[in-house]
């Protein structure tokens, strides 16, 4: 039986977290916990059987991959905003403790001692959905797991940006960000579309390795050359799910999707070749709930969307053996992370509605 043919369910939430999931969703949209799917079938033994995961694999764009904010690429994610630019939403163990009355101490209870004077105060968290920058003089380790024995991915340079995805968990004296590394623009000799672990020391009177940035944020309505200054992943850091207003003209870019990836949902993943002048992350991608006709390029549009759509819950990336011949060869790799197709899908700019403001002649195309 299919999972559309079941018994309507209760809403999901995340069994890490507590948030709200959509019905497909593989990943938790706010802390990047990996989730069960709805059962597909039933083996013989009369379990059912999770719906089978798709095939990692990555994103291969020209021109409008780069929109996507890198590759688009992943494992699970953790991150999504609740309409609050830049706040990280409160745990739910703080959310129910916030209102409890403190019970006075009896006679036969001791109070709890205070800390030591000689106890070095804790380094600041970095919230959740932030933007930090590699501080290390010497390279920092990205790694597969929030551990020192885990599989090293890549070193990063010092200056390296990094968006903060979740909360982070402490080890020892360390304390392990889940992050994904900003593409470099000059190329990806240290790898591009990555998802990983990095550390710093909990104790606040050490150096820190990775240190929190401050991205400054254009107001809404902006135009296109100003939220053009943005990496898609400041971008989303900086307006998360909130609507926001874009002015600007549409054009062409010089190549499309390349490459033996196919991604979905496509409108999300996809989008059109048009894309906004000045703003190369802002491509015409109308929301299939818009009814919106696609402009013409060389229309000035003013533009209401967002980022986070609850789609990017569900982006998946597929190999086409047809792309090979029919058949993937045995020694194909893929080149991203599964989790980081749903992150870059989450900084996807979704269009809500448009309008046409004017019009400007920019001769012929490509």
């Amino acid at each position: 039986m299919s999972y559309r043919d079941e018994p309507p369910r209760a809403p999901r939430q995340c069994t890490s977290c507590g948030s709200a999931l959509t019905p497909n969703a593989s990943f938790c949209p706010e802390c990047g916990a990996a989730q069960r799917t709805y059962a597909t079938a039933t083996a013989a033994g009369g379990q059912p059987e999770g719906r089978r995961w798709w095939i990692p694999a990555a994103i291969g764009v020209g021109g409008v991959a780069a929109l996507l904010g890198g590759a688009l690429i992943g494992i699970a994610l953790m991150g999504s905003p609740d309409g609050t630019a830049g706040d990280p939403s409160p745990s739910a163990a703080a959310i129910a403790s916030a209102d409890a009355p403190t019970p006075a101490p009896s006679e036969s209870q001791a109070p709890s001692p205070s800390p030591s004077a000689s106890e070095a105060p804790a380094a600041a968290v970095i919230p959740n959905r932030a933007i930090a920058e590699v501080t290390s003089t010497n390279s920092l380790n990205l790694r597969a797991a929030a551990s020192e024995g885990s599989e090293l991915v890549v070193t990063l340079r010092p200056g390296r940006r990094l968006f903060i995805i979740g909360e982070p968990s402490e080890a020892s004296d360390l304390r392990w960000y889940r992050v994904a590394p900003f593409d470099d623009a000059e190329g990806c000799d240290d790898g591009c579309g990555l998802i990983g672990f990095v550390s710093t020391p909990i104790s606040g009177e050490e150096e820190a390795w990775i240190e929190p940035v401050e991205v400054a944020c254009p107001s809404s309505p902006m135009t296109a050359q100003q939220i053009g200054v943005l990496n898609l992943l400041e971008a989303l850091h900086c307006y998360g799910r909130n609507e926001i207003e874009i002015t600007g003209t549409l054009d062409l870019p010089l190549h499309g999707p390349i490459g033996p990836y196919r991604y979905s949902p496509a409108w999300l993943t996809q989008g059109s070749l048009l894309v906004m002048r000045d703003a190369w992350g802002i491509t015409y991608r109308p929301h299939p709930d818009a009814g919106l006709e696609e402009p013409e390029r060389g229309d000035v549009v003013r533009v209401t969307g967002h980022f986070e759509d609850p789609a990017a819950t569900d982006c998946r990336v597929t190999v086409d053996p047809e792309f090979f011949g029919g058949e993937i060869p045995d020694d194909f790799e893929s080149t991203v992370i599964p989790a980081r197709v749903v992150l870059d899908c989450r900084a996807a700019f979704a269009w809500t509605d448009y309008e046409v403001i004017g019009f400007e002649d920019l001769g012929e195309c490509c």
